[in-house]
């Protein structure tokens, strides 16, 4: 990514409903991670039951994305791209504000 374009990802990033919908899903993680630790081993049998799902749904679709992305080359490789960086976008503060609310009511206890 040139370092122009970084700029203007910076500022959409640092808009007001963006940079609003981050500080939401933070707190939404905090929250998330608090209560999942007072109901730890169903929430960790929720995980890993969740995680088992996703690992076989990338299995039986692992083939099928590179014949597809090999048919497509480069426009199928920036779609990914930008698939990716709308996941960690929208996962990331969630995950991270789970993590901290984990470990506040770890703390607390």
């Amino acid at each position: 990514m040139s370092e122009v374009g970084l700029i203007e990802a910076i500022e959409v990033l640092l808009s007001s409903k963006p940079l609003l919908v981050l500080i939401l899903q933070f707190i939404l993680g905090v929250g998330l991670g608090y209560v999942s630790v007072k109901a730890f081993k169903y929430v960790l049998a929720f995980i890993i039951l969740l995680l088992l799902g996703a690992l076989l749904s990338l299995w039986s679709l692992s083939e099928q994305a590179h014949a597809l992305m090999s048919e497509l080359g480069d426009i199928a490789r920036r779609l990914i791209g930008l698939l990716i960086a709308l996941g960690i976008l929208t996962v990331g503060p969630l995950s991270i504000g789970f993590l901290i609310g984990a470990l506040l009511a770890l703390v607390k206890k």
